[in-house]
């Protein structure tokens, strides 16, 4: 029998609250009660916001493809059409100009296919 070690179990106990208080699910009474009788400080850890995953994998590429097919846009443009974080939109567009599928050209981004269509 494969024991869990006390601070896994009570690790697992602040991610559990943390979930269900984020999402608003049920059982909030149950866990703070084993935290309780662990004598686990229930402000210990800060719940943090959940946060919004607004794209998945391949659909902020996706998007930012989308929106260049407009015409060229600055990245300020980008950023506020699409409305996501700068670090994950800045290493698509890298990404891109890397493989060829975008350049950038003076303070502008664009389309660089030649006849190909990208992904």
């Amino acid at each position: 029998m494969h024991r869990h070690s006390d601070e896994t179990i009570n690790t697992s106990l602040y991610y559990l609250r943390a979930q269900i208080i984020r999402n608003g699910d049920s059982g909030l009474k149950h866990v703070e009660a084993l935290m309780h009788q662990r004598g686990l400080d229930l402000d210990a850890l800060p719940v943090p916001e959940k946060r919004n995953r607004r794209f998945r994998k391949g659909q902020l590429r996706q998007a930012l493809l989308d929106e260049l097919r407009k015409g060229p846009r600055t990245s300020r443009q980008l950023q506020d059409a699409i409305g996501h974080s700068m670090n994950n939109f800045r290493h698509t567009l890298l990404t891109l100009e890397a493989r060829g599928v975008v350049r950038h050209e003076r303070r502008v981004w664009k389309l660089a296919l030649r006849g190909q269509r990208p992904f």
